[in-house]
């Protein structure tokens, strides 16, 4: 039964380390690949964007990046917080997945604010600003698709 615990524990702690190592990572991804809505001043001539739609865009931007920060930290804080759990004399099963499930729960939310933030960002522009923005944006992107081409042969 003791050896049985102990297995378990093992197992969960090596899970979680994969999943908290896994989640920096995709972060770091993140800070480096945001989305169209983050670099708006970039298309903004482009798509004729009007005065009102710069600031409106701006303003929405804030709130997603600052709940986003708001959500990234309490992530951290939790992985530590587990990872106490984990380093305690007696990790206690329930405690370990009660935080568990508040990490899940928190990822949940802050993919929730990105897709959010999405749809208030397309909800500003117009159906022909939405047109020219998918072009653009496949533009912008093909020196990338024919970069990594080269490492596909």
């Amino acid at each position: 039964m003791k050896t049985t615990k102990i297995i378990l524990a093992l197992g969960l702690f090596l899970l979680i380390t994969a999943c908290i190592t896994n989640n920096s990572y995709s972060q770091k991804f993140y800070k480096s690949h945001k989305s169209t809505f983050f670099h708006i001043e970039r298309y903004a001539d482009e798509l004729g964007l009007s005065d009102e739609q710069l600031t409106t865009l701006k303003e929405k931007r804030s709130v997603t990046e600052k709940q986003s920060i708001e959500l990234n930290s309490q992530i951290q804080i939790a992985n530590l917080e587990l990872r106490e759990l984990l380093d305690s004399e007696n990790p206690k099963i329930d405690e370990i997945k009660k935080k568990i499930e508040q990490i899940g729960k928190l990822k949940s939310d802050l993919s929730f604010t990105k897709v959010k933030g999405q749809l208030e960002f397309k909800s500003v522009l117009t159906s022909e600003q939405l047109k020219k923005l998918k072009v653009l944006k496949k533009e912008r992107m093909k020196p990338h698709r024919q970069r990594g081409r080269r490492f596909r042969k």
